[in-house]
């Protein structure tokens, strides 16, 4: 069905589910005749099934479902603004973008097109602002470590979140100023936190100086690896 596409300058992604499920009904009647027979071939094919599953199908899986649970989480939190907006008689609301966390590859993800349409949707004009490169759901839905740690003057990091994403493979942190940093501090200059393990171990990072006004909280994050909260 795909070659219809050869003269197309284009082909969109979702052309490729119809051959993804043939393919599925396929390896489904090829891996019953595998597994109801004993055999040289079928031990090859079982083997190729379960190593299929172990090291692609279920990991892909897992980072699925934790995107969309995280996009959920993101949903919940776009709502509540958008109906607060409406209940104060706003004329705008702003709301994040999703931020939609790294699967194994780019077909799953959200399509980054924001229609016009939503507006008429939620009968409110809406102003939907870049989300930063980590899971914003978790400032609100989860108890922060409170740091208060004071950047200049009067500007200083309230609270930060540790998480971890990708199946544990990446830690990322996510800050809370008190105001955007980037408003009292010149281009020049570049912020650094140093965390502190229990057995004496620093570790130095440093800290983005763009911030994203969600909800009217200042947050910044970034991936820090080889950082647990139970340890700091």
């Amino acid at each position: 069905a795909n070659v219809a596409f050869l003269a197309s300058p284009a082909m969109p992604s979702r052309a490729l589910n119809g051959a993804l499920c043939f393919m599925i009904l396929s390896i489904s009647f090829v891996a019953h005749s595998a597994f109801t027979k004993f055999n040289k071939a079928s031990i090859y094919l079982s083997v190729t099934t379960y190593a299929m599953a172990f090291l692609y199908f279920i990991p892909s899986y897992i980072l699925y479902y934790s995107s969309i649970k995280s996009i959920s989480k993101q949903t919940e939190i776009r709502e509540e603004i958008i109906d607060r907006a409406k209940h104060n008689k706003q004329d705008q609301a702003i709301i994040p973008d999703y931020y939609f966390p790294p699967v194994l590859h780019a077909g799953p993800s959200l399509d980054t097109f924001n229609s016009e349409a939503m507006s008429r949707y939620y009968g409110i004009d809406l102003k939907i602002t870049a989300p930063g490169f980590f899971d914003y759901s978790r400032a609100f839905n989860f108890k922060p470590l409170n740091i208060n740690a004071k950047i200049c003057n009067n500007v200083y990091i309230k609270s930060l979140w540790i998480y971890k994403q990708q199946m544990g493979i990446k830690t990322f942190v996510i800050f809370e100023f008190n105001k955007n940093p980037a408003d009292s501090l010149d281009e020049n200059t570049a912020m650094f936190i140093s965390f502190k393990t229990k057995d004496g171990k620093i570790i130095n990072a440093d800290v983005d100086k763009k911030t994203f006004q969600i909800d009217g909280r200042w947050l910044s994050g970034r991936a820090i690896n080889g950082i647990d909260s139970n340890e700091l």
